[in-house]
């Protein structure tokens, strides 16, 4: 399953993170109109995520080779 038809479906409707010089980046997911887009905004095209929607801020963790990074989402 894509990322993003999946946090569509979870009711999701936007994804934060913070970037290198630790600022917040916000993307509204209905601006994104494929999984690739997701992907290139994000800046990782993981081979690993983990989901954590229980938490007080849901989120995600998409890990590749190299990295690991947490993305908040929000309804």
């Amino acid at each position: 399953m894509e990322l993003l038809t999946f946090l569509v479906e979870e009711k999701y409707s936007r994804i934060s993170f913070k970037n290198a010089h630790n600022q917040d980046v916000v993307g509204e997911l209905l601006h994104f109109k494929t999984n690739g887009d997701l992907i290139e905004f994000i800046g990782l095209k993981p081979t690993g995520i983990a989901y954590f929607p229980m938490e007080l801020r849901p989120h995600i963790i998409c890990s590749d080779k190299l990295q690991s990074l947490t993305f908040y989402l929000s309804r």
